[in-house]
């Protein structure tokens, strides 16, 4: 590898700390607040330890993430509070979603997050 796209990657890498509220989710209805009317789903990674956390739109969760260069994996035993919601559909579709995202990319400017499952960008996100 060379240094430049060392350098690159770990710039990418970098500017994924820090909090994310999503926008986008595949097989999610067109009217995003339509199943987040309370909210939308955040994240909050924290490279050091390893770990992320946030708000489904109605829980909080917690729990580890392995990184390797654009490579990410979501803990698929995430701590999840039990909050009645009166619509679940939008918290199980981020949950269901994370469980299969396998890679990220962040836009040059660094103010997109591209969650993505092979190929595909499931999860759509802007820092905050």
């Amino acid at each position: 590898m060379s240094y430049e796209s060392h350098e690159s990657e770990m710039k990418n890498t970098n500017s994924l700390e820090g909090t994310w509220e999503a926008n986008y989710i595949m097989g999610g209805p067109k009217d995003f607040s339509d199943i987040y009317p309370h909210g939308a789903p955040k994240i909050t990674f924290d490279l050091e330890k390893e770990t992320t956390a946030g708000q489904t739109g109605c829980n909080n969760f917690s729990g580890p993430i392995k990184i390797d260069g654009n490579s990410i994996q979501f803990n698929e035993a995430m701590a999840v509070t039990r909050k009645m919601c009166p619509d679940m559909t939008g918290e199980k579709l981020f949950l269901d979603t994370l469980k299969k995202i396998n890679k990220f990319s962040i836009s040059e400017e660094g103010h997109t997050l591209n969650l993505i499952i092979g190929d595909i960008a499931a999860m759509k996100l802007h820092k905050l």
